[in-house]
């Protein structure tokens, strides 16, 4: 099995895949061991492609799942890329020197290792990422039939991941899939409230109801932490987000402000807080994305080069996208070529 993986991922490198991208809370990839990543990321050196990953903790583990792709992009000589680098929860706030400096050491003993980054203090991501790993053992309908009826462990194991992202009431549900219309743009705490069940109760309920497509906004960020990542220079700007459309005939939820604003307040942020020169910026939503894809006529304005341009006002270029109305343009923004 582990050389067919390796031939398939040979395969899709030859036909000019970019790299291999990770995302170890979700199921499948949270069963990958880590014997399994490093034999798939020699392979990825050998293309000099990208690995890209989503890490196994953003909270209470996040300095140990650090550490482990940190490990692998050593043994195997990968560039190893690390997706919107965060702490996730309250118990995590303040620990962003320690992670970078676990980062920065790696570099500095000729790890290739570079990160993302959204502007945002709030994740997003699909309800099931609260339910523990064992519990999608199975797929669909194994797990529907564990939601229906609960052990007592898997409510408890629940109850943790929801307060490891900072409690029911920074859990925000924005869509269920046009199921449960009623319920979203609302809190869990609210919506346990309304319906006179436990937060977790609330969770299964949604999740059984809405057949697991249920999207929701964390509040669970510290504002502290992202301002000391974002000026770092190995870290470039990436929206986690999509390409949704403005109207709502399409869009009819209200998804993560990232999907429509990252950019815009990525450089409001910048101004408003003096973090570095407009130029830094730039290069960090262009040249720096570009070159370790590398992409090799995108990303700088030079002659040769793909005319890929956008004309904005530094001064006034502001993002108008917010939690529950995000199909909102941003203004300051002239031009795009």
């Amino acid at each position: 099995e582990m050389e067919r993986l390796k031939a398939m991922l040979a395969r899709e490198l030859e036909r000019g895949a970019f790299g291999m991208s990770l995302g170890l809370i979700y199921p499948p990839s949270a069963f990958s061991s880590r014997d399994e990543l490093v034999q798939l990321a020699k392979v990825l050196k050998q293309y000099d492609a990208l690995l890209s990953v989503h890490m196994r903790s953003e909270g209470a583990k996040v300095l140990e799942a650090t550490e482990e792709m940190l490990s692998i992009a050593e043994e195997s000589g990968v560039h190893l890329q690390i997706s919107h680098l965060k702490l996730l929860g309250k118990p995590q706030w303040g620990k962003s020197e320690i992670l970078l400096k676990k980062i920065e050491d790696a570099r500095a003993r000729g790890v290739h290792v570079t990160c993302d980054q959204y502007p945002f203090t709030a994740s997003s991501t699909g309800m099931t990422a609260v339910i523990p790993n064992w519990a999608h053992d199975g797929g669909y309908d194994a797990m529907m039939e564990r939601l229906r009826h609960p052990t007592e462990q898997l409510k408890a194991e629940i109850a943790e991941k929801v307060e490891e992202r900072g409690g029911p009431h920074t859990i925000l549900v924005i869509s269920t899939n046009s199921v449960l219309p009623q319920c979203e743009g609302k809190y869990v705490s609210e919506l346990a409230e309304e319906f006179g069940l436990t937060p977790v109760d609330t969770i299964l309920k949604l999740l059984i109801e809405a057949e697991l497509v249920v999207k929701c906004v964390y509040f669970c960020i510290d504002e502290g932490d992202m301002l000391n990542i974002m000026p770092r220079p190995y870290v470039c700007v990436g929206s986690d987000g999509y390409a949704y459309s403005y109207d709502s005939k399409y869009t009819p939820s209200n998804p993560h402000p990232r999907s429509f604003g990252t950019y815009p307040q990525f450089f409001q942020t910048v101004r408003e807080k003096a973090l570095m020169p407009i130029e830094t910026a730039v290069h960090k939503v262009s040249g720096l994305p570009a070159q370790w894809l590398g992409l090799k006529d995108r990303g700088l304005l030079k002659e040769g080069y793909a005319a890929d341009i956008t004309v904005f006002d530094s001064e006034r270029i502001t993002n108008l996208s917010t939690y529950t109305q995000s199909k909102v343009r941003p203004v300051g923004i002239d031009y795009v070529i």
